[in-house]
């Protein structure tokens, strides 16, 4: 052994059996303890704030490591990337196209290493948008179709219902075109009487998008509970005949957003080809009128709680004649300087004192004096001057 320092080498051997050690599910050196650690990865954010489906936002993440991943958290779960992202091939930028209001909330990237993960700050990403359109609510009364009946002496609450990120102000517009001062999504009418009643609007606004909405409620305020002006039924045209025409009959009433129910003889009336109602059930279409469609015609007009009925209507139809003879049908006698009278009769929905005979204009025909000159066959041809269609001949 020369002179100077000795080395000694000792080495340990201890069974695994003796010392259980717990291997990771990954392939990782069986010494992490000896791997670099991660440094802390730092994020950053082309802009914090933006308005939806308007502007485009980037993030960065940046690691001074090398061999790693990269991987991005957003609301503290793992991202899962849509149509509207895109990510660089190395990770470490993530751009979001379109920006919508799902996508607002905390961001993150992480940095994977062989045995650590490393993660960044939290960034937060704000997306201004709205309002959405309006819809104008009420606590009482019966709303439909953007029309309100309330009764007159209660007390309504309005509020104007949307989505606005960051919070919305809002203005109501009066009935009598006052303006009330910017104020809070809620409007209060104590004891609502009838000069209440009007177009509400309610303006909406958002400064950080520059954008603005309109709801609108029309306001009907009935007389006493469980009551309805009476509708009234109205129809269009003058003269109508049988199988050929049409009326149209129209429920009139003041109420706008109510139900409409049409009864014909005291019956609900079932639309068909030829009865055919409008969407509203406001306008009944009688086509190819006949006889029978004379009616009577009446309109109910109702709510959740309260109906109205109209007074009956006739529809009075000018009908082809149904038929014509004459009222002595057989042979008869008639005496020298004796008075005969021929009656001629005819079906019609014109009434006797417009019925008319074709030569005569009346119903009968008189012989004052009996002659020779009498004699012979008698006819009578009756017409409807309506139509002016002659009636069939008599069968005798």
């Amino acid at each position: 052994m020369s002179s100077g320092h000795a080395s000694l080498f000792l080495s340990l051997w201890i069974p695994l059996s003796l010392c259980p050690v717990r291997l990771p599910s990954t392939s990782l050196p069986l010494f992490p303890s000896l791997a670099e650690p991660l440094d802390k990865p730092t994020i950053s954010t082309s802009q914090g704030m933006v308005i939806e489906h308007g502007e485009m936002v980037t993030f960065h993440c940046y690691t001074v490591d090398v061999d790693v991943s990269i991987h991005w958290v957003s609301n503290n779960v793992p991202l899962v990337l849509n149509e509207r992202m895109q990510l660089s091939a190395d990770g470490r930028r993530f751009t979001i196209l379109t920006v919508q209001r799902e996508d607002a909330g905390t961001y993150q990237c992480e940095v994977w290493g062989a045995v650590e993960v490393q993660s960044s700050d939290i960034t937060f990403l704000q997306v201004n948008y709205g309002p959405d359109p309006v819809e104008i609510k009420v606590d009482s009364g019966v709303l439909s179709r953007g029309v309100v009946e309330v009764t007159k002496g209660s007390t309504v609450n309005f509020w104007a219902e949307t989505q606005s990120q960051p919070a919305a102000t809002y203005a109501w517009y009066l009935p009598n075109d006052s303006i009330l001062p910017p104020t809070t999504r809620t409007l209060t009418i104590p004891a609502v009487s009838r000069k209440d009643e009007g177009i509400y609007r309610c303006l909406v606004s958002n400064r950080a998008t520059n954008q603005f909405r309109l709801g609108v409620l029309k306001v009907l305020v009935l007389a006493s509970p469980g009551s309805l002006a009476k509708p009234r039924v109205v129809f269009q045209g003058v003269d109508f005949v049988e199988d050929s025409s049409s009326v149209t009959l129209t429920c009139q009433t003041a109420y706008e957003g109510i139900g409409i129910l049409w009864l014909r003889e005291g019956q609900p009336l079932l639309p068909s080809e030829r009865l055919v109602l409008s969407a509203d059930n406001r306008t009944l279409v009688i086509h190819s009128l006949r006889q029978d469609d004379a009616g009577p015609y009446q309109c109910k007009i109702w709510t959740r709680d309260q109906q109205a009925l109209s007074d009956p209507f006739g529809l009075t139809t000018s009908l082809l004649i149904r038929g014509c003879g004459v009222g002595v049908l057989r042979t008869t006698g008639v005496k020298l300087d004796s008075n005969q009278t021929l009656q001629c009769w005819a079906k019609s929905r014109l009434g006797a004192g417009r019925l008319e005979l074709r030569g005569w204009g009346v119903g009968q025909l008189v012989f004052r004096t009996g002659t020779w000159a009498h004699r012979g066959a008698c006819n009578c041809a009756a017409f409807n001057p309506l139509t002016g269609r002659p009636a069939p001949p008599p069968s005798w």
